[in-house]
């Protein structure tokens, strides 16, 4: 008998939730506030982000799984 195992690299995205997450991605990319609204909106998106964490300006996180994206505490993405 062979067993079936799940491939954990194999992730199937939810097609509407894959829409969300990209329209999310595309308002963070662009949004004012590098320590609120984006911070909000890649939240939003899935991904774990710690506290004082700044991302910035045209930052693009994981666009395909952002869920699997953690980010620290006291942490700066972005070009200074």
């Amino acid at each position: 008998m062979q067993l079936l195992r799940h491939n954990p690299f194999e992730k199937r995205e939810n097609p509407l939730r894959g829409v969300a997450s990209r329209m999310l991605q595309y308002l963070a990319q662009f949004s004012p506030g590098s320590g609120t609204m984006r911070i909000w909106l890649h939240r939003a998106r899935g991904v774990r982000i710690g506290q004082n964490v700044l991302i910035g300006y045209d930052t693009i996180i994981d666009s395909s799984c952002p869920d699997l994206v953690v980010i620290g505490d006291n942490c700066f993405i972005g070009m200074p």
